[in-house]
């Protein structure tokens, strides 16, 4: 398929990059600056439409870098269904560590265009089923101000998710608490609350406000403590 070896091979733009390094890594908090090495994550769902109760761990290791997210309670005979909920849980769960933008979007496809007095950057996954397209615009400090997601579903066509941010000052950086996004005029609000543990700043809960209700999910953080390698040979 040239579509997918075309992808594979762009090359994102190093402005973008460089923008993301030098300008939202500093302004946006991330818990690497903070001397974060490795974590486990935990996400207890509770009465999730989709998924009912349900327990995801995600362990994350900075070097060398090793990623993996496990659900917790599912048989042997499970696997293809832990699979699907890891793939779908993955990104919420990893937004719970707070990486830095950079490391975030290492793998993706990244332009940069200026936008009035923002900086926008547009990233694509390489995956060539992905055709979601996310667009972020920035303050010129780094600053993260909206979110736009596009994408075309084979079932029901082109959707748009447009986002905005609620943030919050820690020290000189900026914190998200609370992300809500508008797919055809309605909104999602996602609440997020932390608490200081040292120097600090861990996701302990979220809530999520939709038309269909309220769901409520509980992390539970743990931080350099190391990592057994054989977790990442699962």
């Amino acid at each position: 398929n040239t579509d997918a070896a075309n992808k594979a091979a762009r090359k994102s733009d190093p402005r973008a990059i460089a923008f993301l390094k030098n300008k939202v890594d500093k302004t946006m908090y991330n818990l690497i600056d903070h001397g974060v090495r490795d974590a486990v994550v935990r996400m207890r769902l509770q009465n999730s439409p989709q998924f009912g109760d349900l327990t995801v761990i995600h362990y994350w290791q900075a070097s060398p870098h090793r990623e993996f997210t496990d659900v917790a309670g599912l048989g042997k005979g499970m696997s293809s269904f832990k699979q699907i909920i890891a793939n779908q849980l993955g990104d919420h769960i990893r937004r719970a560590l707070l990486l830095p933008a950079s490391i975030e979007q290492e793998h993706n496809i990244l332009t940069m265009a200026n936008d009035g007095d923002m900086v926008k950057i547009t990233s694509e996954n390489r995956k060539p089923r992905d055709n979601e397209k996310h667009t972020t615009w920035y303050d010129t400090d780094g600053r993260l101000v909206r979110g736009l997601t596009e994408g075309s579903n084979p079932m029901t066509g082109p959707y748009e998710a447009r986002r905005s941010f609620d943030l919050e000052k820690v020290g000189d950086q900026y914190l998200v608490t609370s992300i809500t996004t508008r797919i055809a005029g309605r909104p999602t609000q996602i609440r997020l609350f932390y608490e200081d543990k040292g120097n600090l700043k861990v996701l302990t809960h979220a809530t999520v406000n939709s038309s269909r209700g309220t769901m409520s999910t509980k992390f539970d953080i743990t931080f350099n403590k190391g990592i057994d390698a054989k977790v990442f040979q699962k």
